[in-house]
């Protein structure tokens, strides 16, 4: 309910942000960076207290960082322009030469530089260079803090990818399936799975089928509740922009069956590279 509680106050804070237009992407970066920080701040905070366990406090803060930092993308006054300007166009092919022009764009360096400085902490701490206990007991499933080596810092830099690289409704769709989707199948199948349902391979997988179902479901809906946020803040700007049906179920086919056959420690790389390979295809 807290955490339920605290993504509804950020929606609301955002469209009061987009409803008063920010005057400069240096002021949008400084708001982002602010409700990024907080977020891992609380999620710090709860793992602290003992609030919640670490492998809870791990799965939120894999499902939440990135709706919320996506969420923030349209305070940028240089991204919401780009969205109005590619309007007209038809659907937005993926890996044109405009969309590889988004490397020079404001919007995308600023951005970008968000999960790069969270995800540029995470090796200091997994280094030992930053002492943080805190990040540790938040984010590692083990204790060690090599392990942010694997998930986290392979989280981060795939964000950092996606916020260069790839356009707005590709990299939203991707990060969306890798956020929701995974947290979701390692929570139902851990509380509803079985071992007479697991992945036959490879060997000693504790991943299962019925968590694989969750990670469809929770990616297509989570995938369309973000577009539909989208296209309240952009309106018809948006619409060309909404995959289809058929491009998100079977993405999200792929990356459910990808993570079920996946080793724990990268299966958001595969994920991530499964989904794209999808949607990419489709276009």
């Amino acid at each position: 309910f807290f955490f339920c509680l605290f993504f509804c106050s950020c929606v609301c804070l955002i469209a009061v942000m987009v409803l008063f237009p920010l005057q400069s992407d240096g002021v949008a970066f400084v708001v982002t960076g602010c409700v990024c920080l907080a977020l891992e701040q609380t999620l710090r905070f709860v793992a602290d207290r003992n609030v919640c366990s670490t492998t809870v406090s791990r799965r939120l803060t894999h499902s939440l960082m990135g709706p919320v930092f996506l969420l923030c993308w349209p305070l940028f006054p240089s991204f919401f322009a780009s969205v109005a300007n590619n309007a007209g166009t038809s659907s937005p092919v993926p890996f044109s030469v405009e969309s590889l022009m988004k490397l020079s764009s404001p919007s995308a360096l600023y951005i970008a530089s968000i999960p790069f400085a969270i995800t540029l902490k995470f090796l200091l701490v997994a280094f030992g260079v930053v002492n943080d206990k805190g990040t540790v007991k938040m984010l590692c499933r083990t204790g060690n803090k090599r392990d942010i080596l694997y998930g986290p810092f392979a989280y981060g830099v795939i964000f950092v990818v996606a916020s260069l690289v790839l356009p707005a409704h590709i990299a939203m769709t991707v990060l969306m399936n890798l956020c929701i989707g995974d947290a979701t199948a390692a929570t139902i199948g851990q509380a509803y799975g079985g071992r007479s349902n697991r992945w036959p391979f490879p060997n000693n997988n504790l991943k299962t089928f019925v968590g694989t179902i969750a990670f469809i479901a929770s990616s297509i809906a989570g995938v369309f509740l973000m577009h539909f946020l989208y296209m309240a803040v952009f309106g018809d700007y948006w619409a060309h922009c909404i995959p289809s049906l058929f491009s998100v179920v079977l993405s999200s086919c792929i990356g459910g069956i990808i993570e079920g056959l996946s080793p724990s420690k990268i299966d958001n790389i595969t994920v991530f590279i499964a989904t794209l390979l999808a949607l990419l295809s489709i276009s």
